[in-house]
């Protein structure tokens, strides 16, 4: 894997690591992969986020994350799920949203933007 590109703000994050924490280029990625690993292994055994998160909404079998910059994910057993606006239209109306908010010709990034701003209103 000889053609590895990163864009730049990711070189500087990694700078700051090494800079910060006297950590190489690979113990920062190592790290990062051994996180994810754990976090995997952890979803995996039902482990859920903690309640008082404002940012992931737990319904049925699924979590519902706000991430950075508005994005939308719904995840099962740890692994993103396909029909992420069917889950968000169902958890929507189970808090009782208005049904003009959980429109389907609406984006899954507008729906869920109504999803997190119902459960904080």
């Amino acid at each position: 894997m000889s053609d590895v590109r990163l864009k730049k703000s990711t070189i500087e994050s990694l700078k700051e690591y090494v800079n910060d924490f006297g950590m190489t280029v690979d113990d920062v990625v190592l790290n990062l992969i051994e996180e994810n690993n754990s976090l995997k292994s952890l979803l995996g055994q039902g482990f859920s986020l903690p309640g008082g998160d404002k940012d992931t909404h737990s319904f049925k079998d699924y979590v519902i994350h706000k991430l950075p910059k508005g994005k939308i994910l719904v995840t099962k057993d740890g692994l993103k799920v396909s029909n992420m606006k069917k889950v968000l239209i169902e958890a929507g109306s189970a808090v009782g949203m208005d049904d003009k908010e959980l429109n389907p010709d609406f984006t899954t990034y507008e729906i869920g933007r109504f999803l997190f701003k119902h459960l904080q209103g």
